[in-house]
């Protein structure tokens, strides 16, 4: 029913959580880019809402993330690819990358 569903959903999210956290310190990443909004809710704190019009979320002390269109919604519409843009522009505007 609902009820498991969330629970598998609720440990499945807190694995990859905590994977990504993992190997991103592993490797001293600094920005990872996500593709589309359903993505960055599986991977950014669920006390952050997600937006493409925002796009640019803390994911640690050191690590960012860029929450840009999904490459379907690239594809089906070209303004998308402006969100994103943008979205890239911001952020390298506002870090020393």
């Amino acid at each position: 029913g609902d009820w498991s569903s969330d629970v598998c959903s609720s440990d499945l999210k807190e694995f990859l959580a905590t994977l990504m956290d993992t190997r991103m310190a592993a490797k001293s990443v600094k920005t990872l880019l996500l593709l589309g909004e359903s993505t960055a809710q599986w991977l950014i704190s669920s006390q952050q809402d997600i937006s493409l019009d925002e796009g640019v979320y803390p994911l640690s002390d050191t690590a960012t993330a860029l929450v840009i269109p999904s490459l379907t919604e690239m594809l089906a519409d070209s303004d998308c690819k402006r969100v994103a843009w943008g979205t890239i522009c911001r952020y390298l505007s506002c870090s020393s990358v």
